[in-house]
């Protein structure tokens, strides 16, 4: 992805930032549970610590389809604004527009 104003792609890399530090949490959590002692770390610990990460996650990938959407969004506007200019230079020129030419084809 290149690099809009707005900072578009420091959000990207920030959100697979902080997804792999969620993965690394993970990947903690799996070692202190083959490990440790089930005295030391008991199950309850370990259902908690996997519930804030799963919290973590949704909020990524939610945060992670907004800016997609809000991205998609932002190309479909310019789509239209670059095909209106478009439209208005063939129109200045002369030349047929997608309107037109579909007339005088059929």
């Amino acid at each position: 992805m290149v690099q809009q104003p707005g900072g578009e792609y420091e959000m990207d890399i920030s959100i697979w930032a902080q997804l792999n530090q969620v993965k690394m949490r993970v990947l903690e959590l799996t070692s202190a549970l083959m490990e440790e002692d089930e005295e030391v770390f008991t199950r309850e610990q370990a259902i908690l610590d996997l519930m804030d990460i799963s919290k973590e996650l949704f909020y990524l990938e939610e945060k992670a389809m907004n800016q997609m959407d809000r991205t998609d969004r932002r190309q479909v506007s310019e789509l239209a604004a670059y095909k209106d200019s478009l439209r208005q230079t063939k129109n200045a020129s002369g030349a047929p527009t997608p309107e037109t030419f579909d007339k005088s084809v059929m």
